[in-house]
């Protein structure tokens, strides 16, 4: 098996775990086997190949966490998409099994 051929396989299945974690890190790992596959379909050199992956792959993973950091939500920002997170309920009564119907937002 060639060197781009190996390096397409890598690509798959690093591609195939980012879907099953959800996590982007993985998929720019994949970026990076693929720029790896297409310096190999160029003709250059193993150690070529290795650089230029480590290099794109890791660009990108560090960009990607420097762009997470910055999305970083206040609590306030929280509170604003979520509008249930810290809201009051009002319970009336408890009933004989230890639950209770509340109101909140003026619904049951």
């Amino acid at each position: 098996m060639g060197d781009a051929t190996m390096w397409w396989v890598l690509t798959g299945v690093l591609v195939v775990l980012e879907l099953v974690t959800g996590t982007f890190y993985l998929l720019m790992l994949a970026l990076g086997a693929a720029a790896g596959a297409l310096v190999a379909m160029a003709g250059l050199g193993l150690n070529t190949q290795l650089v230029t992956a480590a290099i794109v792959g890791g660009l990108g993973a560090v960009l990607l966490g420097q762009w997470r950091q910055r999305q970083t939500t206040t609590p306030q920002e929280a509170q604003d998409q979520h509008l249930d997170l810290g809201a009051t309920v009002q319970v009336d009564a408890w009933d004989a099994q230890g639950t209770a119907q509340v109101k909140h937002r003026g619904a049951a």
